[in-house]
This record gives C-alpha cells, structure tokens and sequence, in this order.
C-alpha cells in the first residue's frame, strides 16, 4: 500500500529514541543555499544541531550542510560545521567540561571529506572531553583520528543495509566501539547481483576503541 512509503524510520520506532542527522541526501537540491531550506525537515524531525545528556555523557549532533550560495564556496555541495555551529559547540563542550562530562560527537560526513574549514579541530582537540567521533557517508567501516579524537565510519547503505556501530559509554570516559558490516558480498541492488571484489577481510569488519572483543 502507497501508506507505507509514507512512513519514514524515525516514525516506525516511536518506543526507540532516535535523532535523525543532516546529511547530504537530506537537503532538497544541490544547489544548497541556506538552512532555510531545512523548515520542512525541522518541523518533522526538530533541530538539525543539539545535545542530549545521558548519564554523565553529552551527545552532540551537528549538521554538516556549509550553505553555499552562488557557490562562493566552490562548486556543489560543500561539508564542514560553519562557523556559527563551530562558536555554539565550543561553549556546549565547555559547558560538559565544566560538569565533569564526556562528549561524543555526530555528523554525517566524515572531517576528512570537509571543504570548509576553520576553527572546528581546535575546538574539538582543545575542549578536554570529547571521546568519540562518529560519522557514515563514506559506504565503508574505518577509523582514523581528528584532533587526537577517534573517528569511526561505520558502513550503512543500499549495498551493505545491515552495517552498524555499537557504542558502549562508561563513567570513567572511556568507550567500547563493535563496528559491524554486512558479512557477504554487498548485493548491487540495481542489478540484483552479487558484486565480487567488495566484501572485506574479518579484521576490517570489526573495531574495538578501548576495550577488547570479549
């Protein structure tokens, strides 16, 4: 039925919270000009930046869309947290320092895919407490580092629906990342065949940041 397609994941989960992120499928054309053209997305899924605090954490979701009118900015899409986000985090971050917290942050494209740059690392790097980042965009599991803080990739998309990221949070500020991704070769659903050549090796599935597998 037509109602089904209707209804959107965050819809079919009400007894599971969830925080929808902006990402680059989530604005409405190419030509991204201004966050104003997220009023649609704002009224159903709330605001595109914000905290939630759980336990002694702060989980910080940030909107990786730089609008680029007249493309000033270079040509197409351009990613990175503008400077207007960059002022807000860095007093969020404070503020959890401050409370003796810990802090995790979300976005959809991962720094190293940033064109816009300015004072995002130091403020990342210099606040004292964020543990984690945590990204997607780039279809495959990896992990690297920005500011001294962990970035983890995690796989999720129409090749390799069943990839996830497990986070395990502890008082002490330290964290247990299981990074899962589909264990067969990625079906091409364009063609409905198998892709040979793209599943990877078990060590490459899977990424434990402090902790070990057991």
């Amino acid at each position: 039925p037509t109602e089904i397609y209707t209804l959107s994941l965050h819809d079919a989960l009400p007894i599971c919270p969830a925080i929808p992120l902006i990402g680059n499928h989530e604005v409405p054309d190419a030509n991204y000009e201004s966050e104003a053209e997220l009023a649609e997305w704002k009224k159903r899924f709330g605001p595109p930046t914000r905290f939630v605090d759980i336990r002694g954490w702060r989980l910080v979701c940030l909107n990786i869309m730089v609008p680029n009118p007249g493309e000033s900015k270079g040509k197409g899409q351009v990613y990175g947290i503008d400077d207007e986000q960059v002022k807000w985090l860095e007093g969020v971050l404070a503020e959890a320092k401050s409370k003796s917290m810990s802090a995790l942050l979300f976005f959809h494209v991962p720094p190293a895919g940033f064109g816009y740059k300015n004072d995002f690392e130091r403020v990342v790097s210099g606040s004292g407490c964020v543990k984690g980042i945590f990204c997607g965009h780039n279809h495959s599991n990896s992990r690297t580092t920005f500011g001294g803080v962990p970035v983890f990739v995690r796989i999720g998309n129409a090749n390799s629906p069943m990839g996830y990221s497990m986070i395990y949070v502890y008082p002490d500020g330290k964290i247990l990342v299981k990074q899962k991704s589909q264990i067969l070769p990625y079906p091409n659903y364009k063609s409905q065949t198998i892709r040979p050549g793209l599943e990877k090796a078990q060590a490459d599935r899977y990424f434990h940041d402090n902790g070990t597998t057991e």
